[in-house]
């Protein structure tokens, strides 16, 4: 977010009804169709899951399915799908059919009895699909279709101001945001599902390196993530000094996605910041999943989302606000902490969650009961 919108929302947001108003000038930026559809509308209303389409970047998707390698937030959707609801239901389109018409979209939904469709309505790098409102009204009309939208950063007010523009003009769409919940901002025509980390397929977890014996490990606590202008500032004090930032990298050979994971495991104990910016809001960081995959515990400084998401027992060294995280991490008692973690309880469960706590979560807000 660049710095006069941060600016611009650290003024407004105690205003009451800064949100809609702010809402509202964005609507006029941008040109929609002004339709709006109601399930009474849409013919043969979706009646249970048929298929699934995963509507992602052009570069990821090569003809029907994904290109991307592990890691990759798009393969992991469709790796962790594909597993969950079979290869004959789960199909890949790129998201420049979304720019123009959508005949092929329809087309493949229609051929294929898919239900379901899979997208990210934030910013995409396709400049097309800010005509999403259009298109998403144009398929639903003529198809059965539900959307499932994936909200990567809905800590954002733009990204909501987009996706309830988009709610206007569909009949049904269930919202996933993998940060936080959202609450009354939410258009009414859309649910919200529970927050959750995007899935890590079996597929990829089979190749991920497991549980570390303790005698190997080293006794420190690593911290695997960019390092952003306020986090740079919190390195500075001293009670971080003594932690392991990006030992995964060197030089400039980006590592692998196991590569990355394995390096995490060798330690102790990893960091996790739930802040990724200036933004004065704490999310739910991927790392929070990916560290516990290969058994190694958290030092958190926001127990309540992490606790939510992996449960609160499996969280040991957790802080309310910076000045407890700087003395926990400062007088060694995190350290202690991270030590007394059984590893491979935590990977088990880890595992067991990763590939289909997201789609559960999608179903259950969409009242879906699926024969798996």
């Amino acid at each position: 977010m660049n710095k006069f919108a941060l600016a611009l929302w650290r003024l407004t947001r105690w205003i009451p009804g800064a949100f809609q108003v702010s809402q509202a000038i964005y609507r006029t930026r941008f040109r929609a169709t002004k339709k709006k559809l109601t399930v009474k509308d849409r013919p043969d209303r979706a009646i249970g899951f048929s298929g699934l389409a995963i509507i992602a970047p052009e570069a990821n998707v090569n003809g029907r399915a994904m290109t991307a390698s592990p890691g990759n937030p798009y393969f992991e959707l469709w790796a962790s799908a594909l597993e969950r609801y079979g290869a004959e239901r789960v199909f890949a389109l790129p998201d420049s059919l979304l720019g123009g018409g959508v005949e092929e979209v329809l087309r493949v939904v229609n051929k294929f009895k898919v239900s379901h469709i899979v997208l990210n309505p934030e910013s995409p790098d396709n400049p097309a699909t800010w005509e999403l409102p259009s298109a998403l009204c144009a398929i639903s009309e003529q198809s059965r279709v539900t959307f499932w939208f994936v909200l990567f950063d809905s800590v954002h007010w733009d990204h909501i101001f987009k996706l309830n523009w988009i709610g206007d003009k569909i009949a049904k769409g269930v919202v996933l945001p993998i940060d936080r919940k959202i609450g009354k901002k939410l258009n009414r025509s859309l649910f919200e599902a529970n927050s959750q980390c995007l899935p890590i397929s079996d597929s990829t977890i089979s190749k991920i390196p497991k549980v570390t014996e303790q005698n190997k490990l080293v006794e420190s606590i690593s911290f695997l993530g960019k390092i952003y202008e306020y986090r740079e500032r919190l390195f500075s004090h001293p009670a971080y000094q003594d932690i392991e930032v990006n030992p995964h990298i060197s030089g400039e050979v980006r590592p692998s996605y196991t590569e990355f994971l394995d390096s995490m495991a060798k330690y102790v104990g990893t960091l996790n910041l739930s802040r990724a910016s200036s933004y004065p809001k704490s999310q739910l960081k991927s790392r929070v999943l990916e560290a516990a995959i290969v058994g190694c515990p958290i030092v958190t400084d926001d127990a309540g989302l992490a606790a939510q998401y992996l449960g609160s027992q499996h969280l040991v060294v957790t802080a309310r606000n910076k000045g407890q995280l700087e003395t926990l991490l400062g007088n060694g008692e995190a350290l202690r902490l991270l030590g007394l973690v059984d590893r491979r309880k935590l990977m088990d469960h880890a595992r067991t969650i990763a590939p289909i706590s997201f789609w559960q979560s999608f179903e259950k807000a969409d009242g879906q009961f699926i024969s798996i």
